[in-house]
């Protein structure tokens, strides 16, 4: 089975968006409550910000950045629903994560337990 007519799409625009491999600090994961990103600050900064829109041209793995009234930061993202013309949003609690010099980010108090990788927009 080849690329959905999407999928081509999103490989040949794929210059003109922020994807999600365009963030190597970014961590998805699906916990009991809620999906949760995690990234560091510089690529924080880099996310494009959508806070009362959401961005035009659907491409499967583009990425934003949406901030809430209260201040809370949410990151969507374009995944497939194996369609041949839609593509779902998926939204994940954005957190900052604080980062040591030479070593691998901090995550704070919450960790990483009970935590599995979510793979819906990673492709």
């Amino acid at each position: 089975m080849g690329l959905s007519k999407l999928s081509k799409i999103s490989l040949e625009m794929r210059r003109y968006y922020k994807a999600i491999a365009d963030f190597p600090s970014l961590v998805l994961t699906r916990e009991p409550r809620e999906n949760v990103a995690r990234i560091n600050q510089r690529d924080f900064d880099d996310l494009l910000e959508y806070s009362a829109s959401i961005p035009t041209g659907a491409y499967l793995g583009k990425v934003w950045k949406k901030i809430d009234h209260d201040g809370s930061a949410w990151l969507g993202g374009y995944y497939d629903l194996h369609h041949e013309f839609h593509v779902g949003i998926c939204w994940y609690r954005l957190f900052v994560i604080a980062e040591l010099p030479n070593s691998n980010p901090t995550l704070g108090q919450d960790g990483l337990n009970n935590i599995e990788p979510d793979e819906r927009i990673l492709s």
